[in-house]
């Protein structure tokens, strides 16, 4: 029995051209360095009293909604809908029903269920404090596991260090068990 592949689609800098920033509030640091460093680096220095950090870019409808769409890879999102194929959005964002709305406003609904991100309600916010790159390695190995060797699963990521994560040596066994059927493709 032959199934409808699965997609897996990263949002920021993957279905979009993020703008948004992360805007901090210490006079020694600018945001753009902020914007490259992990969550949880941001988040631990916020906790220690060193930062002010403002994420309300990252919030808002009209933001999400005013971001340029990366054109070749959101055409993939609307084929695989059209074709009635599995949809996941996993991304490091905490918002789920605001990244529901933006598809939705572009005629695309999947169920909330299978948009991941770490504040995700069915998960009790479990993973706020894991960074991007683990979360995302933990979603996508639970994903395997979930859909075995039967489908064609498609992930679609703008992140090296994401892909390098799922792929590694040490922990990569889940890769390495599903990689005929699993294809990376690095935006």
């Amino acid at each position: 029995m032959q199934f409808q592949p699965v997609y897996i689609f990263d949002l920021d800098n993957t279905l979009i051209d993020t703008q948004a920033k992360v805007k901090v509030g210490d006079q020694y640091y600018s945001s753009q360095e902020y914007n490259n460093l992990d969550i949880y680096t941001i988040l631990s220095l916020h906790h220690a009293g060193k930062l002010d950090i403002d994420f309300s870019a990252f919030d808002s409808l009209d933001q999400l909604l005013s971001e340029p769409l990366i054109e070749p890879t959101f055409q993939k999102l609307v084929d695989a809908y059209n074709k009635g194929s599995i949809i996941y959005i996993l991304t490091s964002r905490f918002d789920e029903k605001l990244i529901w709305n933006w598809l939705k406003f572009h005629n695309i609904e999947i169920p909330i269920t299978r948009i991941l991100t770490r504040s995700n309600s069915s998960t009790g916010g479990k993973y706020k404090k894991m960074d991007a790159v683990a979360f995302k390695k933990q979603q996508i190995y639970g994903l395997l596991e979930k859909f075995g060797t039967s489908v064609e699963i498609n992930y679609y990521e703008d992140d090296i260090k994401v892909v390098n994560a799922i792929i590694n040596e040490q922990d990569g066994y889940l890769y390495n068990q599903y990689h005929k059927n699993f294809k990376i493709h690095l935006c």
